[in-house]
């Protein structure tokens, strides 16, 4: 499972897999851009579909700073190709033609627990990462500038600490 770059051919069948903690975290140190924002959302969640547009935007723009890994948390139905097959659905509707994942909540609180202790449960939760997995930053609801603005202040940083 590696971190994989959105594709822009039409027609193309977007692809839905299951992740655990494990594997979302080697997901993260997996990348080779520099950033990684893990997005947790839901189909039926009005504020998490208006701003999956803005994160592919950032993905195609940014394709060489950052990598956006869609994680859903629907509801598993007790067939989970029926849920792969929404998954898909959705995502080729909005133009997103490589891998995404779906998560289990109670797993997805517990990954998200280590990293961010104060979660509430509310989604969306944009997690930003530095692909060595050191979080950078976390949003809720959020559109491209916010975080292109957060990875130059990050970027930002690093310089400054650089400096004699």
């Amino acid at each position: 499972m590696a971190c994989q770059q959105s594709g822009t051919g039409k027609n193309t069948t977007h692809l839905v897999q299951k992740v655990d903690n494990i594997q979302l975290h080697s997901l993260i140190l997996a990348c080779e851009q520099p950033y990684v924002v893990v997005n947790f959302y839901a189909t039926d969640c009005k504020p998490c579909v208006r701003e999956i547009p803005e994160l592919i935007a950032l993905q195609k723009e940014h394709s060489q700073e950052a990598q956006v890994i869609f994680v859903s948390l629907d509801k598993e139905k007790p067939d989970s190709q029926e849920l792969k097959q929404q998954l898909s659905s959705f995502m080729d509707d909005l133009g997103y033609f490589s891998t995404s994942y779906y998560y289990n909540i109670d797993s997805a609180h517990k990954f998200i627990q280590q990293v961010y202790p104060d979660w509430n449960r509310s989604i969306p939760l944009n997690l930003i990462f530095a692909n060595n997995g050191r979080l950078v930053d976390k949003t809720g609801i959020t559109d491209k500038s916010e975080l292109e603005l957060i990875m130059n202040e990050d970027k930002s940083f690093f310089r400054e600490e650089a400096s004699p």
